[in-house]
């Protein structure tokens, strides 16, 4: 589940671009040859692979000394987060990776950092895929992530505080809502339902079962995530002054790796909580309406020079190793295999209609921050047999903030490849 609440705790992925990108099975292998750039391409992004590892092992040797020089507690919150990740890094990336699980004295005590998989749950999203808000009240005691997955699932359902939402506008009643909370210096995060349950602690067996909307009311029930214990939550009893977001879907649950609409966003600034629990009319709050249904994301590429007008360009967004977005003019799904037409360049400008890499290619409404790679052709379209490889050019463009799944930038602000 693409997480809803990008403006409560982000944690950003470093995306690595141009290099070997998986294709959805729907879409087959037409994402790698036409957006990947094809032999010519493949050739480019081998040699700037290079160039990207010596820039991969400089910034290896910083998170090295980063590493050494945290505190106690910090460098146990660091191992143990490495640990439920999986880190095992190639051999050549960092001068002795072993140290980097190693070296933290024993933990008193007490917790440590910000549950990492729960900060994800509100992490980066966009307002057309999901939301993040974890369920409800007693301790969801999720082993850790290395427990075998035979391990019981554990549903929260308890009696902590409650956030109560009226005045919601009726056209919204009989859906669904969720929330995510946290203080200034992000110690702490709430998150609200109906309930949530993990397998095992492994983030992606996470389901959420939200609160329902009736007669313009909403009582979430109210999580804390336990710093440094992993697929743990409480029930938040506490009296604090936090930002609160609340999320409308129009179903009733959500898993980790959905990708729901969400219909409307409210968030409310300094609500101060007592003993756990607080209330807000939505006329208090600012709000902010997802996509229509059937919109289509746009990204709009000015001031290109005059020399391409008249070609054809391409656009990929790339997270971790794979493709997420696309942009085209169109994409068109058949029995024979995809084919895509590219909008032209005139006046230099280009207008491309962005896709999510998923399924039968759906349109991208989002709201996230991505690097953005334009190509320019001359091919206008091809078809599921057909590869591009005629790249003439490519830029990029660093943080770049879709809205509703639009965004504009000028060539000038990137950087040519």
């Amino acid at each position: 589940m693409k997480n809803a609440f990008k403006h409560i705790i982000f944690i950003a992925l470093v995306a690595v671009m141009g290099l070997a990108f998986a294709a959805p099975v729907h879409s087959g292998g037409i994402v790698d040859r036409v957006f990947n750039g094809g032999a010519k391409s493949l050739a480019k992004q081998s040699v700037n692979l290079i160039k990207q590892a010596a820039a991969l092992q400089e910034k290896a040797l910083g998170i090295e000394e980063k590493a050494l020089a945290l505190s106690d507690k910090d460098r146990r919150t660091y191992q143990a987060e490495l640990e439920r990740l999986g880190f095992q890094p190639p051999e050549w990336l960092f001068n002795d990776a072993q140290a980097l699980l190693t070296g933290a004295p024993p933990a008193p005590e007490g917790p440590g950092g910000i549950l990492g998989f729960l900060a994800g749950i509100f992490g980066g999203g966009n307002r057309n895929s999901g939301g993040s808000s974890a369920p409800h009240t007693e301790t969801a005691t999720a082993p850790p992530a290395a427990t075998p997955a035979t391990t019981p699932a554990t549903t929260t359902s308890g009696s902590g505080g409650t956030f109560t939402l009226t005045g919601i506008p009726s056209q919204y009643n009989g859906k669904y809502a969720m929330l995510g909370a946290e203080n200034a210096s992000r110690t702490i995060v709430l998150f609200g339902a109906q309930t949530i349950t993990v397998q095992g602690g492994d983030v992606n067996s996470l389901i959420f079962t939200l609160t329902p909307i009736r007669s313009g009311r909403a009582v979430l029930n109210i999580n804390q995530a336990v710093a440094g214990q992993a697929g743990r939550v409480i029930p938040y009893t506490g009296n604090d002054t936090l930002a609160v977001e609340v999320h409308i879907y129009n179903q009733a649950s959500v898993g980790w790796n959905d990708n729901p609409a969400e219909e409307v966003l409210v968030t409310f600034t300094n609500i101060s909580f007592r003993n756990g629990s607080a209330e807000r009319a939505w006329s208090a709050g600012s709000v902010e309406e997802g996509p229509p249904p059937g919109a289509q994301g746009t990204f709009t590429l000015t001031g290109i020079p005059s020399q391409y007008n008249g070609k054809h360009a391409s656009l990929k967004v790339v997270v971790g190793w794979d493709v997420k977005v696309v942009g085209a003019q169109t994409v068109t799904m058949s029995d024979a295999g995809p084919s895509v037409t590219f909008p032209p360049i005139r006046s230099g400008s280009a207008v491309f209609n962005l896709y999510t890499v998923t399924g039968n290619m759906p349109p991208y409404t989002g709201n996230d921050t991505f690097m953005v790679e334009v190509n320019i052709h001359n091919q206008a379209s091809v078809g599921s047999d057909d590869v591009l490889d005629d790249v003439e050019v490519s830029i990029t463009f660093e943080n770049v903030t879709f809205r509703n799944g639009d965004a504009t930038r000028a060539w000038g602000v990137g950087k040519v490849q």
